[in-house]
């Protein structure tokens, strides 16, 4: 059983458009945690995006023990906001089992540090498929009108040898 006795919240802060930001730390600063995956599902991306976006999407296969302390942090802080079930979007998504869905920076200044199972430093041209280790940084609470959930970043990624080519189509990834 996780403790979350080290965790506090801060007061919700006003940010654009009526959205409400809430930063969620432990003793040492922004609250952390390892994900071990054994497949990255989504290739990072973004919605209508032009492929030169800074900040994408990433979607990573996790552990079932993995997914029950992430809900289980999403659920006390859930609770300590004040936020109702029915408003929440956990990040953890059960479609063919556990799935974490994050924010992973690209390049920029706040860019992802990666390191290939090669010694690469830069990030490859294929996430897809691959395994991977990732350092999740939570950086709080998002809360709009009709929903709220956790905002986290890929911060570190650690990553493995591409299965097949990097492409396979989604059912064969998740058969």
């Amino acid at each position: 059983m996780t403790t979350f006795a080290k965790l506090s919240t801060t007061e919700p802060k006003e940010g654009k458009l009526g959205m409400k930001f809430v930063n969620l730390t432990d003793d040492n600063g922004p609250h952390c945690f390892k994900v071990e995956s054994p497949k990255i599902i989504f290739e990072p991306s973004v919605y209508n995006g032009t492929g030169e976006e800074e900040r994408k999407n990433i979607v990573m296969a996790i552990t079932e023990e993995a997914a029950k302390e992430i809900e289980e942090l999403e659920n006390w802080t859930r609770i300590r906001v004040g936020v109702t079930p029915e408003k929440w979007n956990s990040c953890v998504k059960r479609v063919n089992g556990p799935q974490l869905k994050a924010k992973i920076n690209m390049s920029g200044q706040r860019q992802c540090e990666f390191a290939g199972h090669n010694g690469a430093k830069v990030a490859p041209t294929y996430l897809r498929g691959r395994s991977a280790t990732a350092a999740i940084l939570v950086r709080g609470v998002y809360m709009q009108r009709n929903a709220a959930g956790l905002m986290i970043d890929v911060v570190a990624l650690r990553y493995g040898e591409v299965e097949k080519d990097g492409q396979e189509s989604y059912l064969q990834m998740v058969m």
